[in-house]
Order: structure tokens, then sequence, then C-alpha cells
């Protein structure tokens, strides 16, 4: 089975890294080295003097096949272009060939010659970084921390990596719940939601039950109108939400929980007129169109519901 990630990701992944390999006089470090265990995807680089390690937590990947493989430098400006003409949701499933690391796509298919060379670990608190390759073994000494500008230490303990990293410092072992861990409270009805499954499923059952009463609804009246806005509006989120989820799930899930919060809030008009602003629109101008559509309204030229009606469809 292979490790599946969206296109999007892995771009993400090589840009956060690429930075950090070393130059073509340090072979086994002249590279990115792309890692996979029961959890995480990994993208490793060092330079001798600097060490950087991205992850993401993948779909899918047997738990008895992790793998290690070097990407030599010279492939990484053709890996990524090919990535770039990927649609960002599309899937990609990295599988090991002989001798090589193969890229899959429903579109197309890339395979890279790879050897397999360093592995790259932490060992303990501010103590050397283990380097070890075939027929080698190297230590490489970490730089004292130092503090951000904000009077906070950067994350430099064994204690705060081991909380970040967790399952990466536990030798690719599949991490496992532990049983009787008490469900989340649940949430009050007049509370937004913050999961992406609960706002996935609001938005639907919004859209579906808008729709059903746009059809037993008088096209003239007020109600119409109200019932066309609110299920566009609804659909459309949906859409929005399913493509970002697609892209960046994670990003998905913070801008869920940002919009709850602001829900709950109550200031959203607020944020709005500040969002049009700041996005070039100009909000007073809705404000006087939609005065004039309430003075038609009002004198008649107009039936009620009519000019929003066809705005909202």
């Amino acid at each position: 089975m292979p490790v599946t990630i969206n296109a999007h990701q892995l771009g993400r992944l090589i840009d956060r890294t690429i930075g950090h390999i070393g130059d073509e006089f340090t072979e086994p470090l002249h590279g990115i080295r792309l890692e996979a265990d029961a959890a995480f995807l990994y993208s490793v680089a060092s330079d001798r003097y600097t060490v950087a390690v991205a992850r993401y937590r993948h779909d899918g990947l047997d738990a008895a096949e992790p793998f290690a493989r070097t990407l030599p430098a010279g492939c990484l400006p053709s890996l990524r272009e090919w990535i770039g003409a990927q649609p960002g949701s599309d899937p990609v499933g990295i599988t090991l060939a002989e001798g090589r690391v193969r890229f899959t796509t429903p579109r197309s298919e890339l395979g890279i010659a790879v050897d397999d060379m360093v592995r790259v670990r932490v060992t303990a608190d501010q103590q050397a970084i283990l380097i070890v390759g075939e027929g080698f073994l190297g230590a490489q000494m970490p730089a004292r921390a130092r503090r951000d500008g904000v009077g906070t230490d950067t994350l430099t303990t064994l204690d705060q990596v081991h909380d970040a990293w967790q399952h990466a410092l536990s030798a690719g072992e599949a991490t496992t719940m532990a049983d009787g861990i008490p469900a989340e409270p649940g949430r009050r009805r007049y509370e937004a939601v913050e999961s992406i499954t609960e706002t996935v499923e609001d938005l639907l059952k919004h859209t579906l039950r808008t729709t059903h009463d746009l059809f037993s609804t008088d096209i003239s009246s007020q109600a119409f109108a109200a019932y066309a806005a609110s299920g566009v509006m609804a659909w459309s989120a949906y859409r929005y939400l399913e493509a970002l989820h697609r892209a960046d799930p994670k990003l998905a899930a913070a801008v869920v929980a940002e919009t709850a919060g602001q829900l709950d809030d109550g200031a959203i008009g607020e944020w709005a007129w500040d969002a049009a602003k700041s996005a070039g629109h100009d909000p007073e101008k809705w404000q006087a169109e939609f005065d004039k559509q309430l003075a038609r309204r009002k004198n008649g030229s107009v039936q009620p519901g009519q000019d929003q009606a066809i705005a909202a469809v």
C-alpha cells in the first residue's frame, strides 16, 4: 500500500526543507531524505550545520512497510516542477521500486533513482544528533538555544521536543490511543461547530432544507428570497470548504475553528465590513444600493423579495 499525500502537501514538504540540503561535496547530504512510518511522511535535510525536518500525517501505509530514501539534489527541481503541474488536491501515491521512488497521480507518474544513505535522529536533550548510513555513523552537536526575541525559549529541551514530536521520536512505532479516553462534551445548541465533519454536515443539511422550502414557497414572497440566498450561500460554503480540505486539511480545520469563534462572538458584521474595505470594495456603496432596493419595494415598483430572489439565484 503506497503512502498517500496530496500534491499541495508534498510540495510543502519539499519547500520547507530544500534550503537545508548539503552541497555537492557532501554526497550523503546532497538531497532530501524522504521517510515514512506508520503515521507520518517526513522530509529531512541537513547541511552539517542545520537540520530541517518537515512531516505530514499521511493517508495510508501498511505498518510493516516503512521506508527511507534520499532524493538526490539534482532531481529536486524536476520533482518540484512535476508536483506544481498537478492539481493541489490530487492524491500522490509514493511507492518504492528497484532503486527508485515512484510518484503516481491519477494523471501522471514520475520515477526517481535513489540511494539508501542517511538517517537522522535526535538522541537526547542538547546532545548530539545521530546520523546513520550504510557503513557510516556520525554525530552533530546542536548549537546552544537562543531566545525568540519575545522572552520565550524556542523548542530546545527533550521534554519540549518529545511533546511536539512524540511519534517521530518513538522509533517509527505506531502510536495507539489509550482506552477510556473521555468523550468531548457535547456542543450547546447555540454554539457554532468547530470540526470539519460537523460543519460539512450542517452545510449540506441547510442546503437541502432550504431547497425543499424554496420550492414550496411563493416566488413573490420575501421568504422565497431568503431561502434562495441561504441555500446558495450554504452550498457555496460547502464547496469552498471541500476544496480547501482537499488542498490543506490542517488549514481547513484551523479556518473552521477560527470561524466558529467569530460566529460565537457575534461581531461578523463589523468583520465583514472591515474585510470588504481591505479587499478594495466599497461597502458604503453596497449599503446605498440596498437602501434603494428597500425604497423601490416600499413604493411598490418591485414586488417584495423579487429583486433579492433574482440576485440570489
